[in-house]
């Protein structure tokens, strides 16, 4: 799968480092040619070749794959490559196969990958049959008249040569590579190994701007866009995400919560996004605002941070932009120029056409303003800074073109046109950047385009009296800029932006709170959902996500996933609200819930959203809510206490290496939630105990993640209030568990033998009674595991078991006890515990105990029965006789 997976990366890029004929070069009428040389040409040189070729591994498994590489010498220029390269196979049972193929440009090497399929020696053997390159301008090993930059006066004959046969043996048995590496289980940072390829995975950055697919792709991410959405998907594929409210650390980014005082409950409130635009190999990029140390304004600067601590790179001073959103009244805003998206720049390759091997140069990307600028991901300086004009800003999709619009016409007779551009390489000539240019029919792209159908659409509503009474909806191809269809209903939307392109499709949400779809190619009605909950399902979120075959959208009173094919409701999802009174929204049962109207987030199976209003009223609601959510079920996984203002996703920040920044406006703070570093010690006696005797082995497991440094570690369950109580002062749960921990302890061969496994309390201690089986030296191991919350962690003690202590000499008997008044016989000493003399017998009782032994016969007993019997009805005669 690795090496598919590979191939095709290779091939995409090969296929976008085609190069662009010059416009006017004519092919010429004399071509390169392989085998004998033409009649009638005369090479300026002729030169003997050596043909080479190597194979690996040998020997090699049945059904392996082996390498075929395959060169001649010496080799041509750079424009100029060698054809019709042969390869013959010859299998064991005499079978041959013919593999034919062209060198690369340049270095004449070329390979190919084969499948032993059968046991045995095979042989391989090579044949060069020759080739004449003529002179001229070539370009990719073509020959044109004019117009090419690279021109051979020289004419050149290379000789034919082959090798010998090569011999390679299939075997049985199975010939391993390197070991496979897992995805991480302990504690990683960036940069990751190359050994550890196997994580690349989950080692994708934000924003997300490449194109996906292939059977990885399709395994992780089913019925998932190939295409990046920007925040119409607000998707992030190849990373990992937090399965628990743990946080990692926290940041202010504003003086928030209640004020108090004269202002009695109410609380600040802040609106924007404060969390950062880019994560590139763990480190957040962002810009901030700072107060000047002059009189002319603020500081604007941006910030490179660390993604799992939140630890500060470095700060550098960010040119500025001023703007006008359009809307009437609006004032001009600053704003600092800090790159927004990720450039993967292939270095271009010494052998054109070899992609393998070639330098990946990595740039953070700012368009806009009419400039494309790039920095530096590791210093923050620029690298370029060049202009775009005509154009003003750019829709960076798929790295590395951006689609711009731009109106060559006038403002009255427009004439717009839709230019895709690349920003790759230095060019200051804009020109050069442009890959195609057509005629468009609107004066923007939308975000309502699906680029993997290869259509935008436009959705406006109808208004008659400034209200809004019909939908118009439009579609063009990215292909030809030809507008496909153009229709309107007489259904009321609800707001243009609450629209989205995706499947095929472009649906949009009506005033009644259910949705319609229309096929991209035709502008049939694909289908209408049902509608959203009553009453409040119909207000909600301005914009949705997309994934997995489903659309969603965030309500008043929950979230809905609707189905991409047909448009029947999959799941839906309402936070419940534990008391009446602290919120206005109910679902259609009538039971109160928290709004959502922030646009949700997905990444590694899970969709993330917040507690929201528009404009939230005073005092602040309480019990809004962080949730993390599974995308295809809308089962809860955890929640934790947090909110946002607006209609957008500000609150919802980048999710990368399964961490994710949400910012709060509750209390002003950016929390970084994900998985936290885990310190376990363990300890026992530091002197030695005798065999036999039970010993306590106790240790700690603490959190050491920087939002809460050497803190309990608690249980995935009881995360959410465990983290409320640090740090928003919450109560502190009465009933929090602690995290399993393994006790273990070593054998003569180094294997390990379990003791038990225990459970640390809420303030991060455990212990166990334990009595080691033998005596001699233990090396006592305590691990945890890790959870969703902590990577794991162990420790290490040492105990010594000495022997079991031997009785010493026995004791002398004590002397005998005195007799007592019944004539019995004293007890007899115990012996002595360490050699030592006894103690002195008891003295007899003066009573005959019941335990001591009887001083009579049996018959005497029965004489004696007897007599007193006699004696008995004596004494009743007579007193009888007195009466």
């Amino acid at each position: 799968t690795t090496a598919t997976i590979i191939i095709v990366l290779l091939m995409t890029s090969a296929f976008m480092l085609i190069p662009i004929i010059p416009v006017g070069a004519q092919p010429s009428s004399e071509q390169p040619v392989s085998g004998p040389l033409p009649p009638g040409a005369t090479p300026s040189a002729t030169v003997p070749t050596v043909s080479w070729l190597s194979t690996r591994p040998n020997p090699v498994g049945l059904d392996q794959v082996f390498l075929v590489n395959l060169w001649t010498s010496p080799s041509t220029d750079v424009n100029r490559f060698q054809k019709d390269y042969k390869v013959t196979i010859t299998k064991p049972s005499g079978t041959q196969q013919v593999v034919t193929m062209d060198s690369y440009q340049g270095d004449s090497t070329a390979w190919f990958e084969w499948i032993a399929d059968e046991i045995g020696d095979w042989t391989l053997k090579f044949e060069f049959p020759g080739m004449y390159h003529p002179a001229g301008y070539y370009i990719d090993g073509k020959v044109y008249d004019n117009g090419a930059p690279h021109l051979y006066i020289d004419s050149v004959y290379y000789e034919p040569s082959s090798t010998d046969d090569w011999t390679i043996t299939v075997q049985e048995d199975i010939v391993y590579s390197w070991p496979e590496v897992g995805l991480p289980t302990e504690y990683w940072d960036r940069p990751v190994s190359p050994e550890n390829r196997e994580w690349w995975p989950i080692l994708g950055n934000f924003p997300w701007t490449s194109k996906g697919g292939g059977p990885l792709w399709d395994e992780l991410y089913p019925d998932t866009n190939i295409y990046p959405g920007g925040r119409t998907y607000a998707f992030t594929p190849w990373v990992q995400a937090p399965n628990t409210a743990h946080i990692a650390w926290k940041k202010t980014w504003n003086i928030l919560g209640l004020i108090g005082g004269d202002e009695g409950p109410r609380s600040l409130q802040s609106y924007g996004t404060f969390t950062p635009t880019i994560v590139y190999s763990g480190r957040c990029y962002q810009g901030v605002k700072r107060a000047s140390a002059t009189e002319t304004g603020p500081q604007y600067s941006w910030i490179c941070y660390d993604l799992r601590t939140g630890e500060l790179y470095w700060e550098a001073a960010a040119a500025t932009r001023t703007a006008v959103s359009g809307r009437p009244g609006s004032l001009p805003t600053t704003s600092a120029i800090v790159p927004e998206y990720i450039e993967y720049s292939e270095r271009t390759p010494e052998v054109p056409g070899a992609t393998a091997g070639t330098t990946t140069t990595v740039n953070l990307v700012y368009i806009g303003g009419g400039r494309l600028i790039k920095f530096d991901p590791y210093t923050g300086l620029q690298t370029l800074n060049v202009s775009i004009a005509p154009l003003s800003d750019g829709d960076f999709k798929n790295d590395p073109y951006a689609l711009s619009v731009q109106n060559i016409g006038s403002y009255f007779a427009p004439n717009y046109r839709l230019i895709n551009w690349t920003i790759s390489g230095p060019s200051s000539d804009f020109a050069s950047r442009v890959v195609s240019n057509i005629t468009w029919p609107w004066p923007m792209l939308p975000d309502t385009t699906d680029y993997e159908a290869g259509i935008s659409a436009r959705v406006s509503d109808v208004q008659i009296a400034k209200t809004k009474t019909g939908i118009n909806v439009k579609a063009a191809s990215l292909e030809t800029g030809q507008e496909l269809w153009d229709i309107t209903v007489d259904e009321p939307v609800w707001i243009t932006i609450s629209s989205v392109a995706d499947h095929g499709k472009i649906a949009t949400m009506t005033g009644h709170g259910d949705w319609l779809a229309w096929d991209l190619q035709t502008g049939d009605l694909a289908w209408r959902s049902e509608a959203m909950g009553y009453p409040w399902g119909t207000l909600g979120s301005y914009r949705m996500s997309s994934a997995y075959g489903l659309l969603y959208r965030e309500s008043h009173d929950g979230i809905y996933a609707f189905d991409w094919d047909d448009g029947s409701l999959v799941w839906e999802y309402h936070d419940r609200a534990d008391y009446q009174y602290d919120t206005p929204y109910v679902d259609e049962t009538g039971q109160t819930v928290y709004p959502y109207v922030t646009a949700g987030t997905i990444a590694d199976g899970k969709l993330y959203a917040a507690s929201s209003e528009h404009s939230p009223s005073q005092p602040f609601p309480r019990g809004w809510n962080f949730i993390c959510l599974n995308a295809t079920t809308g089962e809860e996984i955890w929640t934790t206490a947090g909110c946002w203002g607006g209609g957008g996703q500000g609150a919802l920040g980048p999710i990368v290496d399964g961490y994710a920044i949400f910012s709060n406006l509750y209390d002003g703070y950016n929390y970084c939630y994900g998985k936290g570093k885990s310190a376990t010690t363990v300890e026992a006696p530091k002197i030695g105990i005798p065999l036999g005797q039970s010993v306590m082995i106790e240790g700690t497991v603490l959190d050491m993640s920087p939002g809460q440094p050497e803190t309990p570690c608690i249980a995935d369950e009881d995360m959410s209030e465990w983290m409320e109580y640090i740090h928003m002062q919450r109560p502190r749960p009465q009933d929090a568990t602690g995290v399993p921990v393994k006790l273990a302890y070593q054998l003569a061969d180094g294997s390990w033998k379990d003791i038990d496994e225990v459970i640390s309390d809420d303030h991060g201690n455990f212990g166990f009674k334990w009595t080691p089986p033998d005596e001699g030296t233990y090396v006592v191991k305590a691990s945890f595991l890790g959870s969703e919350s902590y990577w794991s962690s162990s420790d290490t003690t040492y105990l010594a078991v000495d022997p079991a202590p031997s009785p010493g000499p026995q004791g002398e008997p004590g002397p005998q006890g005195s007799t007592g008044s019944t004539g019995v016989t004293g007890n007899q000493g115990p012996e002595g515990p360490t050699g030592d003399t006894g103690p002195q017998g008891s003295s007899g009782d003066q009573v005959l105990a019941a335990t001591e032994a009887p001083v009579i016969t049996t018959e005497l007993a029965i004489v004696a029965a007897v007599a007193v019997a006699a004696v008995i009805g004596v004494v009743y005669l007579a007193l009888r006789k007195r009466n």
